[in-house]
C-alpha cells in the first residue's frame, strides 16, 4: 500500500467546484450534528426527569415530517 492509495480519494478536491460543495456539505453536517445536541441539551433544562421522553418525540416528529414531505420536494424542485 503506497502513498498512491492513500492520496487518490482526494484527487477530486483539486476541482475547485467540487471542493467548495464537498466542505459546505462537511459545514451542514457540523451543523445538522450541533442541532442535534442542542434539541438534547434543550430537552434536558425544559423537563430532566421527562427529557428521554421529550426528545424521543421531537425525533420522532422531524423523522416524519421528512418521510412524508420528501417524496413532495422532489416534486416541487422540479417544477422551479
Amino acid at each position: 500500500m503506497g502513498t498512491n492509495a492513500i492520496t487518490e480519494p482526494f484527487k477530486a478536491l483539486r476541482n475547485t467546484t467540487f471542493a467548495r460543495l464537498y466542505f459546505a456539505q462537511i459545514a451542514s453536517l457540523f451543523g445538522d450534528a450541533f442541532t442535534w445536541l442542542g434539541l438534547a441539551l434543550l430537552t434536558y433544562e425544559i423537563s430532566p426527569k421527562n427529557a428521554a421522553t421529550i426528545l424521543a418525540s421531537a425525533l420522532t416528529l422531524r423523522v416524519t415530517a421528512y418521510i412524508l414531505f420528501s417524496p413532495f420536494a422532489g416534486v416541487v424542485s422540479e417544477k422551479f
